[in-house]
């Protein structure tokens, strides 16, 4: 990104459930809000460069979902620049389903703010975006730096 860009990148879902994926104070965010109740927030340990970067949040399962008890599965939130780690968080459970009727928006917020404390909607991204992916493939990348560096930096 342009030096001090910040917004939204992607995000679905609102106060009550959600998440967003976006970049503040030239940090790269993610915020995985459980039905309004906990809010997990993943936070780059170094400044987001700038120029030409590819900004990746990846979800690895760790556990089984305990829908008796409405909740999905454990997992551990990982932030990269590019191929290099540089968030990681594990989480209890995660959203068991889906986060609401509201879609996902690109680039802003189009209806809510999944952490209003955090950010405020529209929150529209100052940046380019060249492409937004989602893989749900459930293939996890693999490589023994991040393996390590991980590790390290587990929060």
């Amino acid at each position: 990104p342009e030096e001090n860009a910040e917004g939204i990148l992607i995000t679905q879902g609102s106060r009550n459930a959600g998440y967003a994926f976006f970049v503040k104070d030239r940090r790269l965010y993610y915020i995985h809000n459980y039905v309004g109740m906990d809010h997990f927030e993943v936070i780059s340990s170094e400044p987001v460069p700038v120029g030409e970067v590819s900004l990746r949040f990846e979800f690895e399962p760790t556990g089984e979902p305990n829908f008796k008890e409405g909740k999905g599965s454990p997992g551990r939130c990982q932030l990269y620049f590019d191929n290099k780690l540089v968030g990681n968080l594990e989480i209890p459970y995660s959203t068991p389903n889906m986060f609401g009727v509201l879609g996902a928006s690109t680039g802003y917020a189009a209806f809510d703010s999944v952490n209003p404390k955090v950010y405020q909607a529209p929150f529209r991204f100052t940046g380019k975006i060249k492409q937004v992916v989602i893989d749900i493939s459930g293939e996890v990348i693999k490589d023994d730096e991040t393996e390590l560096k991980r590790m390290m930096t587990q929060q």
